[in-house]
């Protein structure tokens, strides 16, 4: 991620987004703070980078199944959403939980919480899609959901790279999608692809 120029998702569900990763540093998480200033959360397992301020567009096409922290529940109804120079300028879905996302990013009267923020997706084969089912919401922060292996995770809100802290946010983790980084599978539908090093 570090290195990385381009970033492509895809998804049957009808996903598909692109951005510019040209000179984001990336960002993991592996459940370790062991040096000062170092930020984790356990359990870790995540990678991912802000992408250049603007590059980000396509659709993002939300599943039942697929996660959204903040609300700390599972999607039961389809969701899209445009997204255009880094912003989503459109969420259209016939049920619960697009008027539940609309209205909470309506609620910040702030249009840089449509602002997307951190793209990536999650490493650890220990973490569990299934996790948050045997939480109360008011006791996890569904890191399982942010980690679990092969996930594609793309965030709303913040991005201290352009100086942008609004306290609308959410962490949104999707299973079955296909993540590129300069054209190569990092991801295929939803599951991890063992990369080589030359």
């Amino acid at each position: 991620m570090d290195e990385a120029k381009h970033f492509e998702v895809t998804s049957d569900a009808g996903t598909h987004l692109t951005a510019d990763m040209t000179d984001s540093e990336a960002i993991i998480e592996y459940g370790v703070a062991e040096k000062p200033g170092r930020y984790d959360v356990w359990p870790g397992g995540f990678v991912g980078a802000f992408p250049t301020a603007g590059s980000t567009n396509g659709t993002i096409v939300l599943a039942p199944g697929d996660l959204v922290s903040g609300f700390n529940r599972y999607v039961e109804s389809k969701i899209v959403f445009t997204i255009k120079d880094s912003k989503i300028i459109d969420i259209v879905g016939e049920g619960f939980d697009a008027d539940l996302m609309r209205s909470y990013l309506e609620s910040w009267d702030d249009a840089e919480s449509y602002a997307t923020s951190h793209l990536g997706w999650g490493l650890n084969d220990r973490a569990k899609w299934h996790a948050i089912q045997f939480y109360d919401k008011d006791s996890t922060n569904m890191q399982d959901g942010r980690a679990f292996a092969g996930n594609f995770m793309w965030s709303t809100g913040p991005t201290p790279g352009v100086k942008r802290f609004v306290p609308g946010h959410f962490d949104i983790p999707m299973k079955g999608c296909t993540v590129k980084v300069d054209g190569k599978s990092v991801v295929e539908n939803g599951n991890l692809v063992k990369l080589t090093t030359n």
